[in-house]
């Protein structure tokens, strides 16, 4: 499998997810956060995060594509907040940004940046903000994801040969 692998990005996302919901909920600095992250495992699959990983597995490193995603993932969130919390907020008028779930916010911050950014197909995007809510989020947090990234994806110009996502074929 390379380095780009669905198993990774997702990695990187749970990582980022990590940092910015601490960023945001205890006021840390972000950076702070994210280097803190990186020194602690993050379950990655539905399993693992349901019964919270194997106790006795020592801390492994992330792979240096997983630190890669999850840097810019947090810094183009945190450099484009304004601007993705605005679309967020046009997007779900009834939910102020403001009272939404720390972690649904940061999940489709996220997802928003990704989108704006061209990171990955749309569909992968979708469906992995939709794999971290059911995840990390409440009962309703996939389906209110849903909704939202399905709000903004209609309003997405629709792709053309010079914005399609590096990726490709290959999954992210």
């Amino acid at each position: 499998m390379s380095g780009r692998s669905p198993r990774n990005r997702r990695a990187a996302r749970v990582l980022a997810l990590m940092a910015l919901f601490e960023a945001d909920l205890a006021g840390h600095p972000v950076g702070d956060a994210l280097a803190r992250h990186l020194h602690q495992r993050a379950p990655v699959d539905t399993d693992e995060a349901a019964t919270g990983g194997d106790d006795n597995a020592a801390p492994l490193p992330p792979a240096p594509d997983v630190v890669a995603y999850a840097s810019v993932l947090v810094s183009g969130v945190t450099e484009a907040r304004a601007e993705i919390d605005a679309r967020l907020a046009a997007c779900a008028p009834e939910h102020p940004v403001a009272d939404l779930a720390a972690i649904d916010r940061n999940i489709l911050r996220i997802a928003i940046f990704e989108l704006r950014a061209n990171l990955a197909p749309v569909k992968v995007i979708v469906n992995e903000a939709i794999e971290l809510a059911k995840l990390y989020g409440a009962d309703a947090s996939a389906r209110f994801a849903h909704g939202v990234l399905g709000s903004i994806v209609a309003q997405l110009p629709p792709p053309t040969e010079s914005t399609a996502p590096v990726e490709g074929a290959e999954p992210a």
